[in-house]
């Protein structure tokens, strides 16, 4: 058996994912982990060099080589894959699609909390830790 789990960026794919294959002895595949692991090199970074095409493309080929794998699995795809028609086909045709529907707010959220990770985390790389000025900018940034 295998279950895509759907849904909007930062709804929890990945995590109830990873938790689901946990509780049930299933397999985890992260659609956008196993795509840079094919290609070397990020999904953003992917999407931003090769174009939307392209990266839908990749989407449906990683799908097929999971869907024709044996043994049970659960995948979490990218946010982006609903309105990818050739890899929505290979799923239907191959498993249990689950699309997790959480509330904006929630999305929002994840979505605030991500978005000043990332910039803390590029801010530490370039320089020192981050001033509460600093923060502050950032807070005020994101909302």
């Amino acid at each position: 058996m295998k279950i895509f789990l759907l849904g909007v960026k930062h709804a929890g794919k990945t995590t109830v994912g990873k938790f689901l294959a946990q509780i049930s002895g299933f397999s985890f595949f992260d659609l956008d982990k196993e795509i840079e692991d094919r290609n070397g090199t990020s999904v953003r970074d992917l999407y931003k060099n090769m174009g939307k095409s392209f990266f839908m493309k990749e989407e449906a080929i990683e799908c097929s080589i999971i869907s024709k794998g044996t043994g049970n699995s659960v995948v979490s795809t990218g946010g982006g894959i609903s309105d990818n028609g050739e890899a929505l086909k290979i799923i239907k045709g191959c498993g249990v699609s689950v699309f997790l529907d959480i509330p904006f707010d929630a999305v929002w959220q994840r979505k605030y909390i991500w978005i000043f990770r990332i910039t803390c985390f590029q801010s530490r790389k370039k320089t020192a830790p981050l001033t509460a000025k600093q923060l502050q900018k950032n807070f005020t940034i994101c909302l």
